[in-house]
This record gives structure tokens, sequence and C-alpha cells, in this order.
């Protein structure tokens, strides 16, 4: 490594942990009022027009994506979301993974991200631990979820779905159709001490245990970490996702993002999508 690197690498460290400390010290209260997505509504202000997120041949501004998280959220409140309900989230990365996570911050729900290789009687017991109300699913694992869940629970479960490889079916309800004249969002003045998500251990031990993050879980780690989270010396750079969203670390990298105003997420839909 070059002294020039080590240098900067020294300095990014200062002010990263510069920013991050006082953050810890004075912003972290229980009771505060701050959650991921206060730092994306402030980009939204600040970058209306710029680019947001990627995906294959479609770009999505700021201001764009803020429109459809409140859409969303009122899609989610008119079907019986409430503050501390909890929907199942089991979709291959895109970007209205990550805005339907923000819709359930918005709202004061819980999103619970499901891994996606999960089937059978463990995609059965991730999502009945949690007691979801609902599920939206990527339209290429409705099979999956339908053989993998019993009759009583299908029932129980309101199922909305987002075309991905493969089309919304007739006679299931295309979530993006669905939200387009929801009406308004009422947003939940979440405190950073509330449950924002569930994310699952690997059930190497046995069966996928939910861990609970909070708000301050998410900001704290997001905002303290200067080894991934930096800002190139490049306007507006572009960041390649392709890690799981489910995974708590590529859910992190992508709220770092969004905290830290340092570019725009093109989303591969996973690791094999990407061009070697």
């Amino acid at each position: 490594m070059s002294l020039k690197w080590a240098i900067n690498g020294v300095l990014d460290d200062i002010y990263f942990y510069a920013q991050g400390i006082p953050r810890t010290l004075f912003t972290w209260k229980p009771d505060n009022q701050l959650t991921i997505l206060n730092f994306f509504e402030s980009n939204v202000k600040k970058y209306p027009n710029e680019i947001a997120f990627i995906f294959k041949d479609e770009s999505i501004t700021w201001q764009e994506a803020d429109k459809k998280i409140s859409q969303y959220g009122a899609f989610l409140q008119s079907q019986g979301i409430a503050k501390g309900d909890c929907f199942a989230l089991l979709m291959d990365n895109c970007p209205d993974f990550l805005m339907l996570l923000l819709a359930a911050h918005r709202i004061g729900a819980i999103a619970a991200l499901i891994n996606t290789t999960v089937t059978g009687e463990g995609l059965k017991h991730v999502v009945t631990i949690v007691d979801a109300k609902a599920a939206v699913l990527g339209a290429s694992h409705l099979e999956k979820f339908e053989t993998s869940m019993p009759e009583a629970e299908l029932q129980a479960l309101k199922l909305f779905l987002v075309k991905d490889s493969q089309d919304v079916p007739s006679g299931y309800t295309d979530i993006n159709e669905a939200s387009e004249n929801a009406g308004d969002v009422k947003p939940y003045p979440l405190k950073i001490k509330d449950i924002g998500m569930y994310i699952y251990t690997s059930g190497t031990t046995g069966p996928p245990k939910a861990s609970m993050l909070s708000h301050g879980n998410m900001e704290w780690t997001a905002s303290i970490i200067p080894e991934i989270s930096f800002t190139p010396n490049i306007s507006n750079p572009e960041y390649l996702s392709y890690l799981p969203l489910c995974h708590v670390f590529g859910r992190l990298v992508d709220e770092i993002i969004a905290i830290n105003s340092i570019g725009f997420i093109n989303f591969a839909e996973s690791i094999d999508t990407v061009q070697r």
C-alpha cells in the first residue's frame, strides 16, 4: 500500500468517526424520532431529480422513489397493515424491495426479509414465526410460497405480487398497479427504539431465527463503520448492489448510501447476473 493511500485511509477513518461518535452520544437516544427513512427524505429534498436507483433499463430519481414509497405505504395501510404489524418480503434484488422496506418504515410496520433460497418447512417457519399479516412476493417465488405454506396459513395471509422474471398471474394482486390510486399515506413518527425489520439467522443450528433490528441498530451500524462507509472522490458514483438485500450486509451497504448521499444504486438481481 502506498503512503498516499495509507494517509487517505486514516483521514477517512477520522472523518467518519468524527461523524459517527457525536451521533452515538447525542442523537441515538431511545425516544428520538429518527430512522433510515429520515436520511432518505433528506436526500429527496436535496437531490429530487437526481438518480437514486437503476435496475436494468429503468432509472428512478429520489423524488420518484419517495412517491412510490408513499403509494406502497398507503396501500398497505388500506389493507390493514398498521404500526407494529409485520409483512414478509420474498423478492429478488430490485428497487421495489428497498422501497417496500422504506414504506414499512414510513407507516411504522415491520418487514421480515425472507431469504429467496428458503423452501418447504423452512419457508413456512420464517413466515409464521414473525406472525406476518401479509406477504409481498416476486412473482417467480409464488409457486414455491404456495406449496410451502399450509392452506390455513395461506388463507390468513394477504398476498401481493411484484413482476420480476415472471408476470403477475391473473387473479393475484399486483402491488404496483394496486398502489397507484391508494390515496394518501399516514406517516407514523417512529422512534429509534422501535423495531424496523426482521433479518434471519442462517439456520445452521436449527430453524432460522428472526433477529429484531431496531432503527437505532440500523442507523448506528451504517454510520459508525468507516471501512465500508466511504465517499469516493468522484461525483455521483454508481454502486452495484448484487448481495441479497435479505442479507444484513447487502441491506446495510444500501442504507449507508442512503445516509451519506454518496451516489446511486444499480441493482443486480443476484451475483449471478453480474458480468465478470
